[in-house]
């Protein structure tokens, strides 16, 4: 049993590393590594790094995939950097009952929207100019933001994305990113 224990353990820091090794990812800046790949296939890897801390923590996990195109010309590598540091802060947002929800919007036929979507504390809204600030952190009022959604910010404007949030404390928290598609015009 004790064995059993330090298995999971083990398995879990284990993990935990591989996650901190993705956030620090960060050598290959530029549109080195850029190539033509589907967003949803990106999100999905995400949410199966994810799946176990989700189910330890109880929270109730919804995608709705239903953008009809999801070809982007992207770093994948950073893409789900992103999507990691935005999905970990709303695991941490969220405490019982906690809900998640990702969904996938064509806006146009130029774009791709994604909208991350937890029912956690919320943010002040004098904090939410900030958020995008290097090591701005709202960590003591504990609603969970720190280096994360800079480099976020830093990777969707590389990727000539642009993101937004919208939050009700208390609520419900909106984080969506729009991304340029590849659009092959003929």
């Amino acid at each position: 049993n004790m064995l059993k224990h330090l298995k999971l353990i083990e398995s879990e820091t284990k993990r935990c590393g591989d996650i901190v090794k993705g956030l620090l990812d960060f050598s290959r800046k530029g549109q080195d590594g850029f190539e033509q790949k589907h967003l949803h296939e990106i999100l999905l890897d995400t949410f199966e790094l994810l799946a176990h801390t989700m189910k330890i923590k109880d929270i109730h996990f919804i995608s709705d995939l239903s953008a009809k195109q999801d070809f982007i010309f992207c770093s994948p590598n950073q893409m789900k950097q992103a999507f990691l540091a935005i999905l970990v802060n709303a695991t941490e947002a969220v405490a019982g009952n906690g809900e998640i929800t990702v969904r996938t919007m064509n806006p146009d036929d130029e774009k791709i929207r994604i909208e991350f979507t937890d029912n956690g504390l919320g943010i002040a809204p004098e904090d939410i100019p900030h958020i995008f600030e290097p090591f701005f952190s709202t960590k003591e009022k504990s609603s969970g933001i720190g280096l994360g959604l800079s480099i976020v910010h830093g990777l969707v404007q590389s990727h000539q994305g642009k993101i937004e949030v919208k939050s009700e404390r208390g609520i419900e928290t909106i984080i969506a990113i729009n991304l340029p598609l590849i659009t092959t015009k003929l």
